[in-house]
């Protein structure tokens, strides 16, 4: 309700910032966060549309970068795509420096999820080292802690199990010292994948109890109720987990 009076007002002043900001994050990704897509994706156009009146490469950047993390859990590969395309394009344009490279850095993490999903695990493996580095160079810590399983993610589809374990684990003591616990559930996710594929049944159990534990302390139920049973029965190939 607050989102929906700030744009009204912004509207009625003309204020085009504010009115853009509202509709891409107050309005748009909070439809997101409440699985209403198309009234996300209604509210997050409308936003680039008004961005692009006042000129704010950053709200028209982040309106892109929503919209194809959006196509990505659709699955719609070619509208992902093209909406990273457009992202890239304002991020280029943001004149303040700092602004300009976080979005990069961000962008470079969105290339990873869209190889990812297209089974390129190669090239999302290149495009994750990139968005560590900027994120690195940036000294943005709580992001970089995001990244270890999808970078263990990549070394796992791409069958490199040594490499992907040793990745999983610094991510557990990344998200450890962080204090963060979605962290810590998808690395034990990751490390039970790995013992599943190693034949290690005795590991992999314990590894799925271990994030289902964690689970159950985010509130993450259903969640915690499908590692549940993986913990007393691994699948022995990698399930599709939904985060």
């Amino acid at each position: 309700e607050v989102g929906k009076l700030v744009e009204a007002a912004a509207a009625f002043a003309h204020d085009y910032e504010t009115q853009a900001r509202a509709l891409i994050d107050d309005l748009g990704w909070t439809w997101v966060v409440l699985d209403n897509i198309d009234e996300a994706t209604r509210h997050i156009r409308h936003g680039i549309s008004t961005a692009q009146r006042c000129k704010n490469s950053y709200l028209i950047y982040k309106g892109h970068r929503h919209l194809s993390g959006i196509a990505l859990t659709a699955n719609n590969l070619t509208d992902a795509a093209t909406h990273q395309q457009n992202a890239e394009v304002a991020a280029a344009e943001i004149p303040d420096d700092g602004l300009r490279r976080e979005a990069q850095a961000g962008l470079a993490l969105n290339r990873a999820l869209l190889k990812m999903t297209a089974h390129q695990w190669q090239d999302a493996l290149v495009a994750v080292e990139e968005s560590t580095k900027m994120y690195q160079d940036l000294g943005d810590q709580e992001r970089i802690v995001k990244l270890y399983h999808f970078k263990g993610d990549a070394l796992y589809n791409l069958g490199r199990l040594p490499e992907a374990k040793d990745i999983y684990r610094e991510g557990l003591s990344a998200a450890r010292a962080s204090s963060r616990k979605d962290g810590l559930l998808m690395n034990f996710i990751g490390l039970a994948k790995v013992a599943s594929a190693e034949g290690d049944e005795t590991a992999a159990k314990a590894e799925y109890g271990r994030a289902a534990g964690i689970a159950h302390e985010l509130g993450r139920e259903k969640l915690a109720r499908e590692l549940d049973t993986y913990a007393t029965k691994p699948p022995l190939r990698a399930p599709h987990i939904n985060f």
